[in-house]
């Protein structure tokens, strides 16, 4: 099957909690079972700070959140047999922390937004799309609906 894991954190890039262990356990997991297994989660300022020189580059578009057009780069890098990728936005996700932020409703409406735009843009073909916590909710929504 092929799975796609949306969440906010993920070891090794990213953690303030439980979640970045079970999505990382989880997927592996998934892999051992002969799934193909991908997670999408924010490019946030640290992880670009450690992992820069190893994250590939896969393009950009735009879309529409907000009345603003924001960009949207995909990174991709593949760690223990599962790939990663990450959406790019300095003006949501260039910050110091994950969360705790005014505009954390706003961040994450444009993330799930922006992993829809993803599937769509990457062509990808998926069986399972498995959101994590409140960060990546409604996506199963905005699939059925917009996408």
């Amino acid at each position: 099957m092929n799975i796609l894991m949306v969440a906010s954190e993920a070891n090794p890039f990213a953690k303030s909690g439980g979640l970045a262990d079970v999505v990382y356990a989880l997927s592996k997991e998934m892999v051992k079972k002969d799934n193909d297994v991908s997670v999408v989660m924010p490019l946030y300022k640290r992880i670009k700070n450690k992992w820069a020189d190893k994250l590939f580059y896969i393009g950009y578009l735009y879309i529409d959140i907000s009345n603003r057009h924001e960009y949207l780069g995909i990174y991709q890098y593949i760690y223990d047999k599962v790939t990663y990728y990450f959406i790019d936005n300095e003006l949501y996700f260039g910050r110091e922390n994950l969360y705790g932020y005014s505009d954390d409703i706003l961040r994450f409406a444009y993330f799930q937004m922006a992993v829809c735009s993803m599937i769509k843009y990457l062509n990808l073909k998926l069986d399972v799309v498995h959101v994590h916590d409140h960060q990546a909710g409604m996506i199963p929504l905005l699939l059925k609906e917009s996408y």
